[in-house]
């Protein structure tokens, strides 16, 4: 890919919550990009280029700035390059692309991510609470319960918006926000075969909840999955 098809962003945060690091970054124009979209990033660590693909967390914004989740553990490239990157560094990052569309506004939705999986659908969930006032439910599991990326910020959103209901699972029980078990544990609480349903996590997850929605009826195309 050339400079011609890169766009500069600064940094404007970082912060790391366990094996993520939460960037905020901001371009000089508007940058387009509809919810649930990727980017590619373009990282150099000395001589080194590469690059590596990532799923934008934030809402489409009309200010140029977008939020990224990256994952720097288990990879030597990406974690050399996170620890070099500071407030005010300069990344390159591609066009948004990809095709993990948001449900229709007057339909109930249920989002169910594991992992780093919660990024394309935290940038949906953001668009659509402002658009909509139907149902929204989010169910996420991670292995430890200190570890969940944007934690604050959908309890905030849980606060502001009453059609919001998030449930947050971790191998560990580690408090009353944070019950042991997986997005699936309560899954019959949630079960509709009215609903939209939008999966992105590690694939034994998305696999085990497709299973389980043929126990309720759910017909597949309300179910949509994102790469992992």
């Amino acid at each position: 890919m050339t400079a011609i098809d890169t766009i500069e962003f600064k940094v404007i945060s970082k912060t790391i919550v366990g094996p993520y690091t939460l960037l905020s970054l901001k371009t000089q124009d508007e940058y387009q990009q509809n919810p649930g979209q990727y980017c590619i990033v373009h990282y150099k660590v000395g001589d080194h280029e590469f690059t590596r693909p990532y799923s934008i967390s934030s809402e489409p914004r009309r200010d140029g700035v977008i939020e990224l989740c990256v994952m720097h553990s288990g990879d030597e490239q990406t974690a050399q390059a996170i620890q070099a990157i500071s407030e005010g560094s300069s990344l390159d990052i591609s066009p948004a692309g990809g095709r993990f569309q948001i449900p229709p506004h007057d339909q109930a939705a249920c989002f169910i991510a594991g992992g780093s999986g919660i990024t394309p659908l935290r940038s949906m969930i953001r668009w659509r609470l402002n658009q909509s006032q139907q149902g929204t439910t989010l169910l996420y599991g991670c292995k430890k319960g200190d570890e969940i990326p944007y934690y604050e910020d959908f309890a905030k959103l849980c606060e502001e918006h009453k059609n919001f209901k998030v449930m947050f699972y971790s191998e560990e029980n580690l408090s009353e926000a944070v019950l042991k078990g997986h997005p699936l544990t309560h899954f019959n609480d949630f079960a509709d075969k009215d609903c939209q349903y939008f999966l992105c996590g590690p694939p034994p997850m998305v696999e085990a909840a497709k299973a389980s929605f043929g126990n309720y009826n759910i017909p597949e195309t309300q179910v949509h999955t994102d790469r992992y």
